[in-house]
């Protein structure tokens, strides 16, 4: 995973907003850790790969102010995140943190809802209606913490809006992800043969793995062929080591059998 995606992920869109200094800290910078990141990545998947029965409650959202990120998306400018640069001791990581941070707040503004109305001195903005609203809120939630993607997942609440923008802003975090899916899915396999995700879970999964390049065939094809892997794997384990594989009979001895 890139460190740069990593480090934007921990500190969030958010407090990137914010007026100020951009929270590039010492302390910040510690929490950049692509391996730490990556085992809460394989805890929210193995949570969600053994859950059985209902899907667990999801957690409450911080509330959304749709005006204070209107007035706060165009104050980052490329200017400001040049200001800032100079924060950082590893250049090759303010490189990394600022393009991250340019694609989130770009793809954010690109989805922004904005709604007019007309008066007698012309059209005025106004507050979007919240159907216009809730897709954006959603993206911008995982703009600010990519996990919260997972803990959709897990909850079964996971929609292709949040997976668009996990896939979009943070690309490398979104392959680390794709990779350990089919990767547990394996082993799970391999370590329990019997096991079978449930359907709605596997329609949620397929959800996942539908981002930005990948249609839901593909997605299918994926998870199906992970599947495969891991009965195959599971049939290999079962098979004592150095026993003979049982082999199909020749048409000769079928004829000499009758």
């Amino acid at each position: 995973m890139d460190v740069g995606e990593v480090l934007l992920a921990v500190t969030g869109v958010s407090a990137a907003l914010a007026p100020g200094p951009l929270p590039v800290t010492v302390k910040t910078l510690g929490k950049a850790d692509p391996a730490a990141y990556g085992r809460a990545i394989r805890r929210r998947l193995r949570r969600f790969l053994a859950a059985k029965g209902p899907w667990p409650k999801f957690g409450e959202l911080p509330p959304f102010d749709y005006d204070l990120v209107l007035e706060q998306l165009p104050r980052v400018t490329p200017q400001r995140l040049e200001e800032n640069v100079l924060r950082f001791t590893d250049e090759a990581l303010a490189e990394s943190y600022v393009a991250s941070l340019g694609r989130a707040v770009g793809y954010l503004q690109h989805h922004f809802p904005i709604a007019q109305r007309p008066f007698a001195t012309g059209a005025k903005n106004v507050t979007p209606s919240d159907l216009k609203i809730a897709p954006f809120r959603r993206r911008y939630w995982i703009c600010d913490d990519p996990l919260r993607a997972l803990d959709s997942l897990v909850t079964g609440l996971l929609v292709p809006d949040e997976v668009e923008a996990l896939s979009t802003c943070f690309p490398t975090i979104y392959a680390q992800m794709m990779f350990d899916v089919l990767d547990l899915t394996v082993a799970r396999k391999t370590e329990y043969p019997t096991w079978e995700l449930p359907y709605e879970r596997e329609r949620k999964l397929q959800v996942l793995m539908g981002g930005k390049g990948t249609g839901d065939a593909a997605a299918r094809a994926a998870v199906k062929a992970a599947f495969e892997r891991a009965r195959g794997a599971a049939k290999q384990a079962e098979t004592p080591s150095g026993a003979m594989q049982p082999q199909k009979p020749t048409r000769a001895q079928e004829l000499a059998d009758k």
